[in-house]
């Protein structure tokens, strides 16, 4: 949701109904979480709503570490790094994506 100063923040809704599909499943309900995100958040013109690699390492990290918490066992996670704006990008700007999508 977007605050009175302009910046975002989560009001956790997202996450709890992904908690909520996840934990009546069980350790067996299901084969893994497959985390897609696009590159909205990457190589901003404006630094300040440019996520690096680092930082967004850290915070899906800790979605998973939280998430597995929550729900009371380990699932498994598959992080896919699709590009599906491919033809926007220099071969230059394409590197540097696909290395930030891997760090």
């Amino acid at each position: 949701m977007k605050l009175p100063d302009g910046q975002w923040a989560s009001n956790g809704a997202a996450y709890d109904a992904f908690l909520a599909r996840m934990k009546p499943m069980g350790a067996n309900g299901f084969h893994a979480v497959l985390w897609h995100q696009g590159e909205s958040d990457a190589n901003q013109k404006d630094a300040t709503r440019t996520l690096t690699g680092k930082l967004y390492r850290e915070h899906l990290e800790k979605i998973i570490r939280d998430s597995s918490h929550a729900i009371g066992w380990d699932a498994p996670w598959f992080v896919a790094a699709a590009l599906k704006v491919v033809l926007r990008f220099s071969a230059h700007q394409l590197r540097w994506l696909i290395r930030y999508q891997m760090s």
